[in-house]
């Protein structure tokens, strides 16, 4: 018994993903490429959410992060949903949908992705097709992005610094997700393995803005703060429940800085980049 939950993924992996297992590798990042960056807002009970969860996934195997990045917000929708936090949700509110499945490429909604496990291969290919036009795009912008632990290891210090224009305008703001890497939880809807959850977002859901011609960043967020929120979010899916859900033990073992600039009025995203934490050891 004490293997089963590590057989059980070890299947899993090796049968949810074998519709791209023939796909080559996408092409390494043209020169001032400009990253496609994707958000998929998801629920652990959602049964819809099924085929954009396993094709998302199956993306990152296909595309370099220089060229291609997937953000995931758990809700609890239409169920409590361990994997959910404030941020997340406010980034719902953002864009204004009240359900799941929700995808978005460079801030324009897509639709056609919800369904089970038998249409995963489906919603792969039509991303595919959506997504391999975008790679041909470059941008002036850069992102440089900085995430390191300090030296007592209780602490993460970020930084994001904007280049490629003279001028920042009004609409645009920078924002910033502590995304985690891979969280293994058997959710209702099946789905084992979720992958780029976003646990915080450093500076805000809602952005910073330029200052004195300067869009940056530069904080240091201490690990206990992101581990409230995390807590904060499984026991509110624990009291939504009433303890009907799996259990799932906190415990981040990587993580990435992922960084985007995005147009508030039109919604387009026009750079984003993504960094991993050095010197992060397993946190409880």
């Amino acid at each position: 018994p004490d293997e089963l939950e590590g057989r059980l993924d070890e299947v899993y992996e090796r049968l949810v993903r074998h519709f791209s297992a023939e796909d080559e590798p996408a092409d390494a990042a043209l020169e001032n490429q400009q990253v496609i960056l994707g958000e998929l807002f998801t629920g652990a009970s959602c049964p819809p959410c099924v085929a954009a969860a396993l094709a998302t996934g199956a993306l990152e195997m296909h595309y370099p992060e220089s060229r291609y990045l997937m953000l995931r917000y758990h809700q609890h929708i239409p169920g409590p949903d361990p994997l959910t936090v404030a941020d997340g949700e406010l980034r719902r509110d953002y864009y204004e949908i009240q359900h799941a499945p929700s995808l978005f490429l460079n801030g324009k909604q897509i639709n056609g992705a919800a369904g089970d496990f038998f249409r995963a291969p489906l919603v792969y290919n039509s991303l595919k097709s959506l997504i391999n036009p975008l790679l041909e795009q470059t941008s002036e912008l850069t992102i440089d992005l900085s995430a390191n632990v300090n030296e007592t290891g209780d602490a993460i210090q970020l930084r994001a610094d904007v280049q490629g224009t003279e001028e920042f305008p009004d609409n645009w703001r920078l924002r910033l997700c502590l995304v985690e890497n891979e969280i293994r939880y058997p959710a209702p809807n099946g789905i084992r393995i979720h992958e780029m959850v976003v646990r915080i977002m450093p500076g805000g859901a809602n952005g910073i803005l330029a200052d004195e011609g300067s869009l940056s960043y530069e904080d240091e967020l201490s690990m206990d703060d992101i581990m409230a929120e995390i807590e904060a979010g499984i026991g509110a899916a624990e009291s939504r429940s009433g303890g009907q859900l799996p259990p799932l033990n906190p415990q981040i073992t990587g993580l990435q800085l992922v960084a985007f600039v995005q147009n508030d009025d039109t919604l387009e995203i026009l750079q984003a980049a993504s960094t991993p934490v050095n010197g992060l050891a397993s946190v409880e």
